[in-house]
């Protein structure tokens, strides 16, 4: 989350699942939904990067209630390990079958789905779970990312039986997540090995500015990139460098407006082009005389901000993200009595039901 918001707690990241499984029309007291199960293949690059990590993993928890889980891309389980044939029998049926997908609409909130939902790690425990047959679980979930392409390869999963429940696994698991990733990378084509690290090298070179990292169907991003640029600037970037092996201290306008000097360079033949941004002298001087004292545009908004509330009147404001519209807004409403809506309710509600509660609280305001 940006802007200044609170970062979500876990019990919100559960509630919040819940709110899909249900819009998914899943019923607590039903076994999950998973359809017929597919082939899977056992020559695939996530498995021969897995079974190596997996193999040690079983030999560690051999005759312990664990069932280890590895899905692919499409939440597809595509290996279990069982420590006991107690968690092999509970976990299957629950649906955890080689070939079976374990989405979130057919599976609700687990430590599988809803992890690779939020390409985030998260452990679920007992109650936290939707489907009421999976309460006597406890789970711990981490993602699977290709370092090269950061896209969701798999999710790897630990899941106990409630009683059996052992955080002091998470670390191993978190390991054991990263070592797949690296025999990803690995196997994927030496110039995106080549251009992760070069993307790396300049991260770390220009910590606080935008760095962004090109090849063929690859592009990586650092966070400030990815804070500052859209999908517009991104496909800009491409078209400036393509073709072109290097090139320094270029001007270059992003579609926010922001101007920035950019500065790229291809260091291998068979890699992509990383490319660094800077804001140019101009948004520097910029920035510091707006610091000293107000511009005549900041006035003027401020000014037609106060008029507009003064008269009572509709107020939208609107610019780039860190401009400080949720700071002017606060500011002005922090004596009044405000309900907020955010558009992101939509995902969980229906415009009608979404318009009718900002119409109920316009006309009650």
């Amino acid at each position: 989350m940006t802007g200044g918001a609170a970062p979500t707690t876990h019990a919100e990241t559960i509630a919040t699942a819940w709110r899909r499984a249900r819009m998914s029309g899943l019923e607590p007291q039903r076994l999950p939904q998973n359809g017929v199960a597919a082939l899977v293949d056992p020559t695939s690059r996530l498995l021969a990067a897995a079974h190596p990590v997996l193999n040690r993993m079983a030999a560690v928890l051999a005759g312990t209630h664990c069932c280890i889980m590895l899905t692919d891309r499409d939440i597809r389980f595509v290996d279990l390990r069982y420590g006991t044939s107690e968690i092999d029998d509970a976990v299957t049926l629950n649906g955890a079958v080689i070939g079976r997908v374990f989405s979130e609409e057919t599976s609700g909130t687990n430590a599988v789905a809803t992890v690779h939902e939020l390409r985030t790690p998260l452990a679920v425990h007992g109650d936290q779970h939707f489907i009421e047959s999976m309460k006597k679980f406890s789970c711990y979930g981490f993602p699977i990312l290709h370092p090269a392409t950061c896209r969701i390869e798999g999710v790897l999963c630990l899941t106990f039986f409630v009683a059996d429940d052992n955080s002091l696994l998470q670390p191993m698991l978190r390991q054991a997540a990263h070592e797949i990733e690296m025999g990803l990378l690995e196997q994927s084509p030496r110039g995106e090995q080549l251009l992760l690290a070069d993307f790396q090298r300049a991260s770390a070179r220009h910590r606080d500015g935008p760095v962004v990292a090109m090849a063929d169907d690859v592009v990586l991003a650092n966070a400030s990139a990815m804070a500052q640029l859209d999908s517009v600037d991104f496909a800009a970037l491409a078209t400036l460098v393509a073709g072109v092996e290097s090139g320094d201290a270029r001007a270059h306008t992003l579609n926010s407006g922001a101007q920035m000097m950019l500065s790229w360079s291809r260091t291998h033949a068979d890699a992509g082009i990383v490319i660094e941004l800077s804001p140019s002298d101009d948004r520097r001087e910029k920035t510091r005389r707006t610091r000293i004292r107000p511009t005549s545009r900041s006035q003027r908004v401020h000014r037609q901000v106060t008029e507009a509330r003064n008269d009572r009147r509709p107020l939208c404001v609107v610019g780039e993200p860190g401009t400080g519209r949720t700071t002017l807004l606060r500011q002005l409403m922090a004596d009044l009595d405000v309900r907020a809506f955010d558009a992101v309710d939509l995902l969980y509600q229906s415009e009608p039901q979404w318009l009718q509660t900002v119409c109920d609280a316009l006309d009650s305001a």
